[in-house]
């Protein structure tokens, strides 16, 4: 039975309790704390998707009320991605998780295909390094910080920043490393005085951390093709029957987002291909695409993640029938 396990803080990741949970022990191995977390030495210190969590929970005392669903919903990254997966997608996602299929998840969740790319870094907000100093005497990795995408801390709207710490590194895959030994001291400071983008940074920023707070939001695709329709119908980007007009909308796209604020989130768009990411969202839905391309395109539509999702999937361009 595992001991010591900590208690863990508002919305920290899960790699973040585990460097915590090593940090205690302090074994002279880093795999003897891989060993015992996940009953095996092979699994890695994971920091989006981990796996072998069916293990660690059974190996946890019974007080402690913890449950697999509890630990992905509350402190990975997968309710990040599960809005744009396919129920049967997500389903085996959180089965691998609890399982030991870890070297699957990422290629599964459509990671190792996107040219976006997961954060080299640990990542971490300034602020709130200070805020969790002053409120329970050390810092620790916060979720949202992690997720692909949000260059923003939500909560003070302060550029985040990398540690010292690789996210992916051959030398340190079976090491949980703690937020207090690799954050950097710095200054906070704005994008180069860019307010335009920071303020779209901040909104995306913001729809991550909805998403990571929301539950079964998981869908066909076809069901986001159909959000999209109707949202492109009512600004006239196309007819009721679905027709788009797509030189409007690449034309709305471009006003909105400039190259170097694409290119920041590795989302750039080839208007000269017939197939680029921005046509498939909305005229191919069999294909899964990463969550900050959605994101990309709901506000290009003038909303935000929580409306968008509130939104019916059915046009009713006259109203309710009698």
């Amino acid at each position: 039975m595992i001991g010591n396990w900590p208690d863990p803080y508002p919305d920290e990741l899960f790699y973040s309790i585990c460097a915590r949970f090593s940090e205690h022990v302090r074994y002279s191995s880093k795999r003897s704390v891989v060993a015992e977390l996940f009953g095996t030495d092979q699994a890695m210190a994971c920091i989006s998707l981990p796996s072998h969590l069916d293990y660690l929970v059974s190996q946890l005392p019974p007080y402690s009320n913890y449950d697999i669903n509890r630990i992905i919903d509350q402190h990975t990254l997968l309710p990040y991605f599960a809005p744009f997966l396919p129920p049967e997608r997500y389903t085996r996602l959180h089965q691998d998780m609890s399982s030991n299929n870890g070297p699957t998840l990422h290629m599964r969740a459509g990671l190792m295909a996107s040219r976006v790319p997961l954060p080299q870094w640990l990542r971490f907000c300034p602020q709130c390094v200070e805020e969790d100093r002053r409120r329970i005497g050390e810092c620790y990795w916060h979720r949202i910080h992690q997720a692909p995408g949000v260059e923003i801390c939500p909560l003070h709207k302060l550029p985040v920043r990398n540690s010292s710490a690789h996210a992916r590194n051959m030398q340190t895959r079976y090491e949980f490393i703690l937020a207090e030994s690799a954050v950097l001291e710095a200054l906070p400071e704005q994008f180069d005085g860019n307010e335009q983008l920071s303020e779209i940074l901040f909104a995306l920023a913001s729809d991550a951390q909805w998403l990571l707070n929301q539950r079964d939001l998981s869908q066909e695709l076809v069901a986001l093709q159909h959000r999209y329709r109707v949202r492109l119908a009512d600004l006239g980007l196309s007819t009721y029957r679905g027709r788009i007009d797509r030189n409007e909308l690449l034309s709305r796209f471009r006003k909105m987002y400039a190259p170097e604020l694409l290119r920041l989130l590795h989302c750039e768009l080839d208007e000269h291909m017939e197939d680029n990411w921005l046509v498939r969202l909305v005229y191919k839905p069999d294909n899964a695409q990463h969550p900050l391309h959605h994101l990309l395109l709901i506000h290009c539509l003038g909303q935000t993640a929580e409306v968008f999702f509130r939104f019916p999937t059915q046009s009713k361009p006259f109203g309710d029938g009698p």
